[in-house]
């Protein structure tokens, strides 16, 4: 705001009519007026600029605190998702051991009904043939 005065009155002294370094400046009631009018304005507009100044940087240090704020919860959010990440890895490498036990059960399962069944046919094959002997024994005597 002090560059825009200085330029103000830079402005104010370049417009007036040049005069020797000897000779002494003058001014009009009305220019004085007008000037101190001017000054009066620009103070306005100063101390709002100010305040709205002010404003902002307070809106800033929320804002900053408020990115603090989410970028931490964001940290935490990832460090939450790694976790879940290798838990559901653990899962899954979990799940793949007990689907390949089961895999390896049922394996086992059916080649035990197929040995059971094989053996249950076996002994019905010597009932088939102990019945056959013991009829021909039976007739026999």
């Amino acid at each position: 705001m002090r560059k825009a005065v200085s330029f103000l009155l830079l402005f104010v002294l370049w417009l007036s009519p040049s005069v020797s370094s000897a000779s002494a400046y003058s001014i009009t009631e009305v220019e004085l007026t007008q000037l101190e009018s001017i000054f009066a304005e620009l103070k306005t507009v100063n101390e709002t600029l100010l305040l709205e100044s002010n404003q902002s940087a307070r809106e800033l240090i929320e804002a900053r605190k408020q990115l603090k704020q989410l970028q931490d919860e964001l940290t935490k959010l990832k460090e939450q998702l790694a976790m879940l990440k290798a838990e559901s890895n653990q899962a899954q490498s979990g799940l793949a051991k007990i689907n390949s036990e089961l895999q390896l059960a049922s394996e086992s399962y059916k080649k035990s009904v197929n040995e059971t069944n094989r053996k249950i046919k076996s002994l019905e094959w010597q009932r088939g043939i102990l019945a056959v002997v013991a009829g021909f024994l039976a007739v026999r005597k």
